[in-house]
């Protein structure tokens, strides 16, 4: 009973772990490009990271860290044909509209950690 009681709290004492890696890739030129071309101003940007969404079929999250205001978040789909900002950061520094997709959607918030992940 103790070895079995013992093997249940594991998961516990070692759970509170980072969380195993997601599968962060860096934007493409396709999904820089489309996110710079709604930048409303001359807005620069340092840590990047992506990542597929498990919500939908084909929308990539896209994380940058805009100097001075913060880390925006946009949805893009994988073609490049649709961009949406996710949170105000992005709503804030360009002209996409907020669509349906949020920060709760799979990936989302994911995408923003890994950028402050990257900034520290």
């Amino acid at each position: 009973m103790k070895k079995l009681l013992f093997l249940l709290l594991i998961p516990l004492v070692f759970g509170c772990e980072e969380a195993p890696s997601k599968n962060f890739i860096e934007p493409t030129e396709k999904q820089y490009s489309t996110i710079m071309s709604g930048f409303r101003g001359d807005i620069g940007f340092n840590q990047t990271c992506a990542i597929k969404s498990k919500d939908f079929n084909d929308i990539y999250f896209v994380a940058l860290d805009i100097p001075n205001i913060g880390v925006g978040v946009w949805a893009l789909g994988g073609s490049g044909g649709s961009c949406f900002a996710v949170n105000d950061v992005a709503q804030e520094v360009s002209v996409y509209p907020q669509g349906q997709i949020s920060m709760f959607d799979d990936g989302a918030l994911d995408v923003k950690k890994c950028v402050q992940n990257k900034k520290k």
